[in-house]
C-alpha cells in the first residue's frame, strides 16, 4: 500500500490531474489551518515557480481554504496548483507527487511524513516537534526552519534541479520508514 512509486504510477496519477508526466509536482497532505503553514508553502511556490515548470498539489481542507486561494491568486500562482480538497484516500495523489513537504508551524510525529517516507518520496518538511525525529538532514530530506519561505524556497529548488538527490534521498528515507518505524519491518 505504501510501496515506492513506479514511474507508470506516478504518470497515471499525473494524468489524472491533467498533467504531463515530466511536470514536476510538490505535493503536501494537510488540514488547512493556520499551524500547518499552506501560507508560507505558497509563498515559497511562488519562488520556485520561476525558475521551474512546476505544480503544486495540496491535499486537504479547513477553515482556511477560501483565504488560501485568494493568496494563491494574489501571488500569480492559482493556476500552478491543484486544490484537490478532504480525500479519505490520499495515497492516489501521493503517487503523482515528486517531492513531499510539510510546511508546518506546530506539529508532532506527523503520519503524512512517514507515508511520504515509506512511498519513497524526499521530504523537505520544517525541523519542529517530531519532525526532526523523522527526518535526518541531508539524508532523508531537508530540514528548515518554520515560517521561513525562502529557505523552504531553497530547499525546493535544490531538489528540483537534482534527480538523483530526490531519488537517492526517497531511497533513503523509504529505508530508514521501513526500519525505523513499521512495526513488521515491512511497509
Amino acid at each position: 500500500r505504501f510501496g515506492p512509486v513506479t514511474p507508470f504510477e506516478n504518470a497515471q496519477a499525473k494524468g489524472a490531474l491533467g498533467l504531463a508526466k515530466e511536470t514536476p509536482v510538490i505535493g503536501t497532505v494537510a488540514r488547512l489551518v493556520q499551524r500547518k503553514g499552506i501560507d508560507v508553502l505558497l509563498r515559497a511556490f511562488a519562488l520556485v515557480r520561476r525558475g521551474h515548470p512546476v505544480h503544486l498539489l495540496i491535499v486537504g481542507d479547513g477553515p482556511l481554504s477560501e483565504e488560501l486561494r485568494v493568496l494563491a491568486r494574489e501571488l500569480e500562482i492559482e493556476g500552478l496548483v491543484s486544490w484537490l480538497g478532504f480525500q479519505c484516500d490520499p495515497v492516489k495523489w501521493l503517487r503523482a507527487m515528486d517531492v513531499f513537504i510539510l510546511p508546518s508551524r506546530l506539529e508532532g510525529s506527523p503520519n503524512a511524513v512517514l507515508v511520504a517516507m515509506a512511498m519513497a518520496l524526499p521530504i523537505v518538511a520544517t525541523a519542529i516537534g517530531g519532525v526532526v525525529d523523522l527526518i535526518e538532514e541531508g539524508i532523508t530530506g531537508f530540514l528548515i526552519p518554520p515560517d521561513d519561505h525562502e529557505a523552504m524556497a531553497a530547499a525546493l529548488d535544490r531538489l528540483l534541479t537534482n534527480g538523483p538527490l530526490r531519488a537517492d534521498l526517497g531511497h533513503r528515507a523509504r529505508n530508514r520508514a521501513v526500519e525505523s518505524f513499521s512495526l513488521s519491518g515491512s511497509i
